[in-house]
């Protein structure tokens, strides 16, 4: 896994709460407070890729699944280390799977079959990672109904006794290419990756965002389900949403008094921001079904008159009335 700094939302746009989710969910602890990343305890299983909003966390070897996802093929077999067979897309565990790579996912099940096949996930250390990745996609299949089939088939595999590369001996996994829960797999990992500086530029979006954009945009007429952003008429146009967002998903224009709140829905990740600052708790995410045209383009989410205070003209951040900016309003108390 790699940590990218330019991508990362602290980095990005300051904050007071600033993320931390790819620390807390590690479940081997295997990330420390300044994003350094242990090769003994770290196991490749993808979580905090999967849970990074912007992809300040991502897998340099994540080129060769989406190879893999937009080649012509009749079928697709996607496989976890345990269960990979010749011929299988391998990654290195299901946890790597965001709503958006399982979005993906469905989009090509609706035109060819897709498999997911996984080892006995019961015994492998990593099924934290993997039981995160199922309730995402659970949550993907209540707000997605009559979607296509992604099939996930579990495959038992048996275990070994064998020596690592360092002669060492240890309990071995059948594994094909990522082969990394044991010590002689990192040494194959490690000459597969790429050098730090040949690794691509940082893209605007998260990887299995453009995916997905990228799924739609050859498929004009699919809808996805997409958790947007959405404002009620308690908006009071102040704008600290806008100022806060690490995307620049949110902007606004005011025309003759007339305040626009406008989204681009593509650019948004969810991280919550604008809604933990909104006094007023006009913002919420609610699951709309979006095409390529509107997940990245730009809607128009509020429209509605700037209320200034009273008494200085600031911006008002709540639905007082009389319209007070707090300032006023704590000197209002004080009188």
């Amino acid at each position: 896994m790699r940590y990218q700094a330019e991508k990362c939302l602290n980095t990005k746009q300051t904050y007071a709460y600033p993320c931390r989710m790819c620390l807390e969910i590690c479940p081997h602890g295997a990330m420390t407070g300044h994003y350094e990343i242990s090769e003994e305890r770290c196991t490749e299983c993808g979580l905090c890729v999967a849970v990074c909003p912007s992809g300040g966390m991502a897998d340099p070897l994540a080129r060769a699944f989406e190879q893999y996802l937009f080649s012509e093929r009749t079928e697709r077999l996607i496989s976890c280390p345990q269960a990979a067979e010749p011929g299988d897309m391998e990654i290195p565990c299901l946890g790597i799977l965001d709503r958006d790579s399982w979005s993906v996912l469905i989009l090509l099940a609706q035109e060819q079959p897709v498999r997911l096949v996984t080892g006995d996930c019961r015994h492998c250390p990593d099924l934290p990672a993997c039981a995160a990745s199922v309730r995402v996609f659970q949550e993907l299949h209540r707000d997605w109904p009559g979607h296509a089939t992604v099939q996930i088939v579990v495959k038992p595999v048996e275990q070994e006794t064998g020596e690592s590369a360092d002669g060492t001996p240890e309990a071995v996994r059948k594994k094909n290419g990522w082969s990394v829960l044991q010590k002689h797999g990192w040494n194959i990992l490690k000459k597969a990756m790429k050098k730090p500086e040949e690794v691509e530029p940082a893209t605007p979006y998260k990887q299995s965002r453009q995916w997905l954009l990228r799924m739609l945009a050859d498929r004009p007429q699919a809808k996805v389900p997409f958790r947007a952003l959405t404002a009620t008429e308690q908006c009071t146009a102040c704008g600290v949403c806008v100022s806060v967002c690490p995307q620049a998903a949110l902007s606004e224009q005011v025309e003759g008094g007339t305040h626009l709140l406008i989204l681009e829905p593509g650019k948004c990740v969810q991280c919550g921001r604008c809604q933990q600052v909104c006094r007023a708790a006009a913002l919420d995410f609610t699951v709309k079904n979006l095409s390529e045209r509107l997940l990245n383009g730009k809607v128009l989410i509020h429209e509605g008159q700037v209320r200034s205070c009273v008494r200085c003209g600031r911006y008002v951040y709540n639905d007082s009335d009389p319209a007070l900016c707090v300032i006023c309003a704590s000197a209002r108390v004080s009188e």
